[in-house]
């Protein structure tokens, strides 16, 4: 009715737009991230939480999912900041990063336009399967 009365009807408030995926902080602190958790020793039990939430990412990316790409990333972070281990716990030794997990975190990189998380610790040799 305003406009029968000539008075425009104010105009609704835009929406803030979602943080872009590609956006170079976001881009920035997930290369940061995949660098620094491609450094940790874990154990084969840690490896396996983080190849599960390094698909997450994965997906997430994919999808342009933010709520998905943030909850995993914030994951990860508790991950590579939880790294201590109890002495006498008895479980496995840990030990760097599984290839798979290494090749997850490297296309993760790849496909946000990063420089990659680093070469394998010890220069690529070591226990690595490709002899690297």
């Amino acid at each position: 009715m305003n406009r029968d009365q000539g008075v425009p009807e104010p105009e609704p408030e835009p929406e803030p737009e979602p943080e872009s995926v590609d956006g170079p902080e976001r881009s920035e602190r997930l290369v940061s991230l995949m660098s620094g958790v491609m450094e940790l020793r874990l154990p084969p039990e840690r490896w396996a939480e983080i190849g599960v939430l390094l698909d997450e990412v994965g997906r997430a990316l994919a999808d342009g999912d933010q709520e998905a790409l943030s909850a995993a990333t914030t994951d990860l972070e508790l991950i590579a900041s939880a790294r201590v281990i109890r002495l006498g716990s008895g479980g496995p030794a840990p030990g760097p990063p599984p290839d798979e997990q290494r090749e997850r975190a490297a296309d993760i990189v790849h496909r946000i336009g990063g420089a990659g998380p680093g070469p394998a610790p010890g220069g690529g040799t070591g226990d690595r399967a490709h002899g690297g």
